[in-house]
């Protein structure tokens, strides 16, 4: 059975620009992609595992890991993958940020209910301070997204908006 298309994501235009007033600002730029390998012992239950068991969700060369070519990184900006959730785990990604100097992370992203809100407690976990664009995260389940951004989020981070975090670079 084919997998439906993941939702348009409408905050693309939103995070098109943080991204520009991010280079402009010769500020650091990274991406991150969950990638799974080719062969997963998955746990037994979850219905994330039970998907990944028979799909090839986020797998190598798949759209799913692939960044929309409108914020596709320029040379110097690095993509870390990772799996399944920890984007700092294995990866060198907090190495790089420590190396730049990068105390502060602006997160965006897809799937607020799995890979942002997982990121965002990373992050805190790490001492790094968080702000995150409620713009410029989404997920396909609203009612999920809502109840993140509104109570969860603002426990670790700063909740606030693309064009606040642009005034303030």
């Amino acid at each position: 059975m084919p997998r439906p298309a993941p939702p348009v994501c409408l905050d693309r235009e939103r995070k098109g620009l943080l991204l520009a007033a991010f280079r402009e600002k010769g500020l650091p730029v990274v991406f991150t992609a969950a990638v799974h390998p080719d062969e997963i012992d998955a746990p037994a239950y979850g219905m994330f595992w039970d998907a990944v068991k028979g799909l090839t969700v986020n797998a190598a060369g798949t759209r799913d890991v692939e960044i929309v070519d409108e914020l596709a990184p320029r040379d110097g900006e690095p993509v870390f993958h990772n799996w399944p959730f920890d984007v700092f785990r294995r990866t060198g990604l907090e190495q790089h940020l420590r190396h730049a100097g990068v105390e502060t992370i602006v997160l965006v992203g897809v799937s607020t209910g799995m890979a942002v809100i997982i990121a965002a407690y990373q992050a805190a976990d790490r001492f790094f301070n968080l702000i995150v664009p409620r713009d410029c995260v989404t997920d396909g389940n609203r009612a999920l997204h809502e109840a993140i951004m509104g109570g969860i989020m603002p426990v670790i981070g700063l909740v606030t908006t693309s064009d606040d975090v642009i005034a303030h670079l």
